[in-house]
């Protein structure tokens, strides 16, 4: 900060530092349960900002989630299973948003690495999760 203010300050300006507060996130600990089959830990990221909450839905394949792939798709309800890839993660979240869903778990396409999901956008509350295939 200090940097800053004097860089500023070195072009003539006036400065004054003003503390805030900045509102951390806390992912907390996720986990897939599917049927019998939970998955816990390291291979499970929540995004950023969803919803802290658990859903119980029946699960929709939605491929890359895009709109001619979820026009086709009864999402009502459900909970949308997405293949990372193509288009961005708020247009995927945003359309299954849009068709129903109450839920997404986004997975790495078969081959592809990392773990660095997105983080879902201002009025896309829904519950979020990632996990690596």
């Amino acid at each position: 900060m200090d940097y800053i203010k004097q860089t500023f300050e070195s072009y003539g300006y006036e400065t004054e530092l003003q503390p805030f507060q900045f509102p951390g996130w806390n992912c907390g600990t996720s986990s897939i349960q599917l049927s019998e089959l939970t998955v816990n830990g390291g291979d499970v990221h929540t995004f950023e900002g969803s919803v802290n909450d658990t859903v119980t839905a029946p699960l929709t394949y939605v491929g890359l989630a895009r709109a001619n792939d979820v026009s086709s798709a009864d999402l009502q309800g459900k909970i949308a299973l997405i293949e990372r890839g193509e288009i961005s993660f708020y247009e995927k979240i945003q359309n299954v948003l849009d068709a129903g869903a109450v839920g997404v778990i986004m997975f790495n396409r078969v081959g592809a690495e990392g773990n660095e999901f997105d983080y879902a956008y201002d009025g896309q509350n829904i519950l979020l999760q990632s996990a690596e295939s």
